[in-house]
């Protein structure tokens, strides 16, 4: 025959915070430069794929640079940064904030004054782009102005 006896015991702990299922499988913020649109002086636009070159024209020269972004996974009001080096230029960052949780797209344009060129011209060379969320580098790709081989 068994006994029963009561002990004042406190109550149990609450349950440990049980992750939403989404939380579980929540992955960190993606990102990719899709691309490059060149701006002329007289508003037409030219398209530079990643790693692509175009040449220069004094005549028509590019008076902004469109860099096309894309991410997924991001949250509300995440930073990305993106770092523009420009040839014989220091780096310089711009912040991309999100206006949305989940997927986005986003245009910067860059023009020679904001980023601080010489002659407020875009001159010949390598432009390297790198896309960064916090500490970790999403992405990385550039484009190349080259020196003007036939009339434009």
């Amino acid at each position: 025959m068994m006994r029963s006896v009561a002990l004042d015991l406190p109550p149990p702990p609450p349950p440990a915070a049980v992750a939403s299922p989404r939380a579980a499988v929540a992955r960190p913020v993606s990102g990719r430069i899709r691309g490059f649109e060149l701006l002329k002086v007289n508003q037409t636009t030219t398209q530079v794929a990643r790693g692509g070159s175009r040449p220069l024209c004094q005549a028509i020269p590019f008076t902004a640079t469109r860099v096309k972004l894309r991410w997924t996974s991001a949250r509300r009001a995440q930073v990305l940064r993106l770092d523009v080096r420009a040839p014989g230029h220091a780096t310089r960052t711009r912040t991309v904030r999100v206006d949305r949780a989940g997927a986005g797209v986003r245009v910067v344009e860059l023009t020679p004054r904001g980023e601080g060129l010489d002659d407020e011209a875009f001159p010949q060379g390598r432009y390297v782009f790198t896309l960064r969320a916090g500490t970790r580098r999403l992405d990385r790709t550039s484009f190349v102005l080259s020196g003007a081989v036939r009339t434009c």
